[in-house]
């Protein structure tokens, strides 16, 4: 059901719909971040978070700040959603909506979208932190099995 969504996010007529009316994207990415939290488990979570954060990144720089305030719950739906030890490919990710939230507290709407902002700030270090450790417990495995 999750892929079926997000297809439908990323490919043909549907898209234009759903970016064309902010309520309506705003329903869609919703549903898209609340699936992502209830399918943590799934073999196939990055294959979806991937999808999910490629139609995301060019939304950061949609001129509406209801857009922006959705991309944000998004980004921290994906972030908060993956296992750091399985999905480190989430990290080539990580640079650019850093980047690109650092560059918020900077507009005049980041008062309003604080909470939203600090949310995705908080769970990036996280998620980055979690991977870099496992990464390194997996290369000290590798060092004792050899």
């Amino acid at each position: 059901m999750l892929a079926q969504l997000l297809d439908i996010g990323l490919h043909g007529d549907p898209r234009s719909i759903i970016l064309r009316d902010t309520l309506t994207l705003r329903a869609y990415i919703t549903t898209l971040a609340d699936m992502l939290a209830l399918s943590k488990n799934a073999p196939d979570l990055w294959h979806l978070c991937r999808g999910f954060v490629d139609m995301l990144m060019p939304l950061r720089y949609h001129p509406s700040l209801e857009v922006i305030e959705i991309v944000l719950v998004g980004f921290t739906a994906v972030a908060s959603s993956l296992n750091a030890s399985a999905h480190a490919d989430f990290l080539g990710y990580v640079r650019p909506i850093h980047d690109w939230l650092t560059g918020l507290f900077d507009e005049p709407m980041a008062a309003r979208l604080q909470p939203q902002i600090v949310a995705l700030g908080a769970a990036l270090p996280a998620f980055s932190e979690k991977t870099e450790d496992n990464l390194h417990r997996m290369l000290d495995r590798l060092d004792i099995e050899s």
